[in-house]
């Protein structure tokens, strides 16, 4: 896999109904500082292989599992309706160079549930501001940044560039510095929201 390409993989667990009947008894929390109620990470047995032997590369910086923010193998749980509804907002993740991989665990969702890439319509970015994008356009990264995260949940700031459909087990590949959300989320209820498993890591040499 090369970081420019989006790549999206079906069926990517052998049993994907056991692993999501594992992540339904998993406890959600939201830390502080962060959006998004997430478990503490699962790795399936062999998943970190099954990655690697998909993108025919071997993955660094796996170990970043223990951190809150950029861990692998965590499950979200996201839902439209109810007191735990979330308007989904558009941003990035970090580090920028790493893959973001996400799999979608809810069966029979519909299939504008999955994940849309955007473009800022003020700034014309795509991704996380760099220096470059500063000096181009006469202002600094901050600004830029800012500019960017205030109009997050406002989609009549934003370019759809490219939307990923929703289906059940299926894994999708991107440059985590690409600005994207989930198209939208679904139910108000455990068994009917959006769960997804999230992986940040970078990419290492040829297999």
């Amino acid at each position: 896999m090369d970081l420019d390409q989006l790549l999206i993989v079906d069926d990517f667990y052998p049993d994907p109904d056991a692993l999501r009947e594992r992540a339904l008894a998993l406890e959600y929390t939201e830390p502080e500082g962060l959006t998004g109620f997430r478990s503490p990470p699962l790795h399936p047995d062999g998943v970190r292989e099954r990655i690697e032997e998909t993108l025919g590369r071997h993955l660094e910086a796996w170990e970043r599992a223990s951190e809150p923010r950029g861990a692998n193998g965590v499950f979200f749980l996201a839902f439209d309706e109810g007191e735990r509804a979330e308007v989904p907002g558009i941003h990035w993740d970090e580090p920028e160079d790493f893959v973001t991989m996400l799999v979608y665990l809810t069966p029979g969702l519909p299939p504008d549930c999955g994940t849309s890439l955007w473009r800022h319509r003020a700034t014309g970015l795509s991704e996380r501001p760099t220096a470059d994008d500063a000096a181009a356009l006469e202002t600094s990264v901050e600004a830029l940044e800012e500019a960017i995260v205030a109009d997050a949940e406002d989609r009549s700031a934003w370019e759809e560039i490219d939307r990923i459909g929703h289906v059940y087990n299926r894994a999708v590949f991107y440059r985590a510095g690409r600005l994207h959300s989930a198209t939208r989320h679904h139910g108000g209820a455990l068994g009917e929201g959006r769960i997804y498993h999230s992986f940040h890591f970078a990419l290492g040499a040829p297999l």
